[in-house]
């Protein structure tokens, strides 16, 4: 009894020690007392047949062999003690009791002590999982138990016999050996507790029975039984250290080689299961069948050929391998085109396409060269035909010096070879213009076209713009459509011309585009704001005035009148009508410079009419044009001053415009008067004029002196022709009032008035005596009136 007590004792240090090593395993369920690291998983469901086998070797076939075992003399012969309860350990959780129905353990107790010390370390030895993965583990005596798929499993080599007989021989099992210090632990096993004796176990000696088992081929796991686990005595209790260590030497085994995602469900118990799962869809792909692994499985990173990380997951590779083999027909397929569109640009970089035409000559296949060298050998008999709307001109070369240039051709249209555009060429329309090479005379062509133009104008239609008109009866302007015409437009055609000759052109149509056309429509964008600028000015009256005073209003059908559309699209007056309007009508009204005057005189009364002159009104009728219509264009409504070329004293028309001073000049009478500011007379005396009989008499009408000059030389014309002055007189006093008429003092003279002019008068001047002239020169100044009149 002292010795079972004392291998008692020394089990339950052992045990204690395997219990240390066992808290340091991940546990993530308990379930009747029993750890289960691999719970609700399939390898869980695998450890748990494979445990439940191994405790069958303990036991009978029998499904009653717990209570069996109990009974049976041949179990547990020699009475034994209860093992005294183990206090709880709080670094880990409970360790599952060891089971009581062991064979051979009434024998155990008889054994010699150095049997029991070797059986007791045969128990201490690691069991790798390779050894337990089978579903059975070796049975006591040799016998070999039966897995759950009631296949027999190895025997185990090493299965030690007791020297005293079979019933004290003990099967060697062995617990799974834990990496010591400086060995690499296996990715996703927990880190072993502080504390635990891990090592010392890692580094106990193992017989050569346990080499041997260790280096023994694990048996191949066998396929789980639909339903529940059975072992082969039927226990369903609390597992053996011995299915303890098969867990978590099997716990460790899939977590150095499965570094996949757990599968969901229970069907895809393994990742072999869903690789099949994705071969079965491929299956049905276009594309050639390739395995491809789990989205979720993970992989250690491989290094590629540049030495750079590969991470991508296997179903990312496998997929680039089947889209990659997808896409080789088709990077042929683009090979070849590539290469076809290379050869084709190469060669034609320089010939043209079939179906190209160039200044109307076919250049299908053709060089420049050989473009060039055909138009070089017909250029001297070149002519060409420009016809339509009227137009007919036959053109030949040597009417306009046409020349031709054959390397500027040829530079020029080697831009229009097809080259790296060819695919795209070809289903446009190739018909080029190549104009540089070719050189004329633009002149002589310019006269040629204008004379076809204007004989075809002479019988055309002007077009005529949109425009306005006066409604009476809606007191406004409304739309006038505008008018197509039918003349050439000179500067469109000669440009069509001299386009069609320089690109060589045989035939060259004159169109509807070369003919002059309206450049507003009522449907232009801008017409609208014209005519609301019309009915703006449709009431507009203008007052002008002179110093102040009216002295006209022009009123709103005048102004109507005026208005037109100038090029920019504004309405404005029609300046050539304004001026029409200053110089004529409004000047008849104005004007008295010239015109015919009747006037009384003051000393005697006599009432004379007299025209012709040069002083009075004169209205600048150019002047006052531009002011009118500056003024319509602005909208303004302030009066025009208007301007002058000469002014009178009086603003009258008909009658006398001049004032009470002047000097009068009576050729009836061939006497002169001088009047004051108050009508008196302050010289007068007879006088001398122009020699009627010889045609040389003085101007009749109102004029004014122009300048004073004392002594001056009269300088006469030359009647005779002889290329000489008729004559050179000296005057003392000299004062012109038009041209070389004028007042002067007559030395030579010694009768004067009568009718000594018909006979002996002067070239046109008024002589008088040398008193008369020194009196009237005395009082006279520059601008008074002279009136000439009979």
């Amino acid at each position: 009894m002292q010795n079972r007590g004392t291998e008692r004792a020394t089990d339950d240090k052992n045990e204690s020690q395997e219990d240390s090593v066992l808290a340091a395993q991940p546990v993530t369920e308990t379930k009747n007392g029993v750890t289960d690291a691999r719970a609700k998983s399939p390898e869980a469901a695998n450890d748990k047949a494979a445990a439940s086998t191994v405790a069958s070797e303990h036991v009978s076939t029998s499904n009653d062999a717990p209570a069996a075992a109990q009974k049976s003399p041949s179990v547990h012969a020699a009475p034994t003690q209860p093992k005294p309860a183990r206090k709880p350990n709080a670094s880990r959780k409970q360790t599952p009791p060891r089971p009581s129905t062991q064979q051979g353990a009434g024998k155990a107790s008889s054994a010699s002590p150095q049997a029991r010390q070797a059986q007791a370390r045969v128990k201490r030895r690691p069991v790798p999982a390779s050894a337990t993965q089978g579903g059975a583990a070796a049975a006591p005596g040799g016998a070999r138990a039966t897995g759950p798929n009631n296949r027999t499993a190895p025997r185990s080599q090493s299965t030690k016999t007791n020297p005293q007989g079979p019933k004290a021989s003990g099967t060697a099992q062995r617990r799974p050996q834990t990496a010591g210090a400086g060995a690499k632990r296996p990715a996703g096993t927990a880190k072993p507790a502080a504390g635990s004796n891990t090592t010392a176990l890692a580094r106990r000696p193992v017989s050569s029975a346990g080499k041997a088992l260790a280096k023994r081929p694990s048996p191949q796991p066998q396929q789980k039984r639909a339903g529940k686990h059975f072992s082969a005595a039927g226990a369903k209790g609390a597992p053996t250290r011995v299915q303890a260590a098969k867990l978590r030497n099997d716990k460790v085994a899939s977590t150095q080689s499965d570094t996949t995602t757990k599968p969901q469900n229970k069907d895809e118990s393994t990742p072999t299961t869903a690789i099949v799962l994705v071969k079965s869809k491929l299956s049905s792909l276009p594309f050639p069948s390739v395995v491809l692994p789990s989205k979720k499985q993970k992989i250690p990173s491989e290094e590629n050929a540049t030495g750079n990380v590969d991470s991508r997951t296997p179903f990312a590779k496998a997929k680039a391998v089947a889209l990659e083999k997808i896409r080789t027909p088709q990077v042929a397929a683009v090979a070849i085109l590539v290469l076809v569109y290379l050869i084709g640009s190469a060669f034609w970089s320089f010939r043209y396409l079939p179906g190209t035409k160039i200044n109307g000559l076919d250049a299908s296949w053709a060089t420049p060269n050989g473009l060039s060298s055909r138009i070089e050998g017909e250029i001297t008999s070149y002519s060409a035909s420009a016809h339509g709307e009227g137009v007919d001109l036959s053109i030949n070369a040597g009417d306009i010096d046409l020349s031709f240039d054959a390397d500027t051709w040829k530079e020029a249209a080697h831009g229009y070879l097809p080259s790296f555009g060819w695919p795209i060429q070809l289903i446009t329309k190739r018909d080029y213009q190549v104009t540089d090479g070719v050189s004329f005379d633009e002149k002589k062509l310019e006269g040629m076209v204008t004379a076809a133009v204007e004989s075809a104008n002479k019988d055309a239609k002007e077009p005529k713009n949109a425009t306005f008109k006066f409604d009476e009866k809606k007191d406004l302007y409304v739309a006038v459509k505008e008018e197509q015409g039918t003349a050439v437009n000179l500067s469109h055609s000669y440009d069509t011309i001299k386009q069609g000759v320089s690109a060589l052109q045989a035939d060259i149509p004159i169109t509807l585009a070369d003919l002059s056309v309206p450049t507003l429509t009522i449907t232009s964008s801008d017409y609208a704001s014209v005519l609301e600028q019309a009915n703006q000015l449709a009431h507009m009256t203008i007052s002008l005035t002179y110093n102040g005073k009216e002295m006209y209003s022009i009123d709103d059908e005048l102004v109507r009148s005026w208005l037109t559309i100038n090029k920019s699209n504004t309405v404005t007056a029609d300046l050539d009508k304004v001026t029409e309007w200053t110089r004529g009508p409004f000047s008849l009204q104005t004007d008295t410079v010239g015109t015919e005057r009747t006037y009384t005189r003051t000393d005697d009364g006599k009432r004379i009419t007299v025209a012709g002159g040069t002083y009075g009104w004169s209205v600048d009728g150019k002047k006052l044009a531009n002011l009118i219509r500056t003024h319509i264009t602005a909208h303004s409504d302030e009066p025009i001053e208007v301007p002058m070329i000469s002014s009178a004293h009086t603003l009258v028309r008909g009658a006398q415009d001049w004032g009470p001073r002047y000097i009068d000049v009576d050729l009836s009478e061939q006497y002169v008067r001088m009047f004051d500011e108050d009508s008196n007379i302050i010289v007068e005396a007879p006088c001398v004029t122009g020699n009627f009989s010889q045609g040389q008499s003085t101007v009749e009408g109102v004029y004014y002196i122009e300048y004073k000059e004392s002594p001056a030389v009269l300088v006469g014309l030359d009647y005779d022709y002889d290329g000489v002055a008729d004559y050179e007189t000296p005057v003392n006093y000299w004062m012109p009032f038009y041209g070389g008429y004028g007042l002067h003092d007559a030395y030579w003279r010694d009768y004067f008035g009568a009718d000594v002019f018909a006979y002996d008068g002067s070239h046109g001047c008024v002589n008088l005596p040398y008193y008369a002239a020194e009196a009237i020169y005395s009082y006279a100044d520059a601008g008074d009136v002279v009136v000439v009149h009979w």
